[in-house]
C-alpha cells in the first residue's frame, strides 16, 4: 500500500525511511521550498543502488551517513541551484561509496569536490 502526498506539501522525509531495508531506488524531487535536510537514517538503506535528488531548492547539505550506502551505484544531484540553496559542498563521506559508478552533479551551487573522491575506484562517470 502506498500513501501519496504531493511533495510540495511535505516538509521533511521521515526518519523511518531508514527502515526500508529492501529499497533499491529513491527519488527525492520537487520539494522546492520545504526540504532543508535529509534524515541521517538514509544511511541505513543498505540495498539502495540509485539516489536522485532534484529540485530541492532549500537543501542545505547531504548527511554524513550517505557514505554508509555501500551498494549505491548512481548518485544524481540536480536542480538545487537557487538563491536559497546552501548545498555548496559534498560530505567527505562520499569517498566511502566504493560501489559508486555514476556521480552526476548538475545545476547546483557545489563549488568543489572532496579529496576523498579519489577513493571511488569504481567511478566511471563524473
Amino acid at each position: 500500500m502506498a500513501i501519496y502526498e504531493h511533495p510540495r506539501f511535505l516538509k521533511e522525509i521521515p526518519a523511518s525511511i531508514g527502515k526500508l531495508s529492501n529499497l533499491k531506488k529513491l527519488q527525492i524531487y520537487d520539494f522546492l521550498y520545504q526540504l532543508e535536510y535529509l534524515p541521517e537514517s538514509i544511511g541505513r538503506l543498505k540495498n539502495l543502488e540509485e539516489l536522485y535528488i532534484a529540485d530541492c531548492w532549500r537543501l542545505k547539505e547531504l548527511p554524513d551517513s550517505i557514505g554508509q550506502l555501500s551498494n549505491l551505484k548512481r548518485l544524481v544531484l540536480s536542480g538545487v541551484r537557487n538563491s536559497l540553496a546552501n548545498l555548496d559542498r559534498l560530505p567527505d563521506s562520499i569517498g566511502q561509496l566504493t560501489s559508486l559508478e555514476n556521480l552526476i552533479i548538475h545545476d547546483t551551487p557545489v563549488k568543489s569536490l572532496p579529496d576523498t573522491l579519489g577513493n571511488l575506484n569504481n567511478l566511471v562517470y563524473l
